[in-house]
């Protein structure tokens, strides 16, 4: 009996190895991981995505996607984004548990064109989570302009 408990603990080890392996495997920074990633968020804003540079990619331990120059144009047929930097992380565990939580956010120099999301143009030169006065405080941050008015913010976020 004691033989089959072992020889179960061994095969769950590899197969545990095996999956790790094979995430380190699927993240990367590569030519495959680019086109897949345009393509997904051509699918996803239903325009055409074209990265600058990926530069960081991973699924494990946590989601991260760190990208220069996003360029997706026609987006719903109605204008372009573009951004200078975009960079997302979350913890794996949160997006399989479907938790709502998003451990880092930046974005540099966005700009979106009039009536794609908003009925005017609309811009943020730096927007960002970042740490709160206290530890289980988050903000977001954000400035830039909505058509010709400047907007600027910070929100209060709860950090967990």
């Amino acid at each position: 009996m004691k033989k089959w408990i072992l020889r179960l603990l061994v095969a769950l080890v590899v197969a545990m190895c095996f999956f790790l392996f094979a995430l380190k495997i699927v993240s990367g920074t590569g030519d495959a991981q680019k086109r897949g990633l345009e393509q997904a968020f051509s699918e996803i804003f239903e325009g055409r995505a074209t990265f600058g540079q990926l530069v960081a990619f991973n699924l494990f331990p946590q989601l991260s996607l760190a990208v220069d120059n996003l360029a997706i144009s026609n987006v719903k047929g109605q204008g372009d984004i573009v951004a200078s930097k975009v960079a997302l992380s979350f913890a794996t565990w949160d997006i399989v548990a479907k938790n709502r939580k998003i451990s880092g956010f930046h974005l540099t120099g966005l700009n979106v064109s009039e009536g794609v999301y908003t009925p005017m143009a609309l811009s943020f030169d730096d927007a960002g989570i970042y740490k709160g006065d206290s530890p289980d405080q988050g903000v977001l941050s954000f400035s830039g302009h909505y058509g010709e008015a400047p907007i600027k913010g910070r929100l209060t976020m709860q950090a967990e």
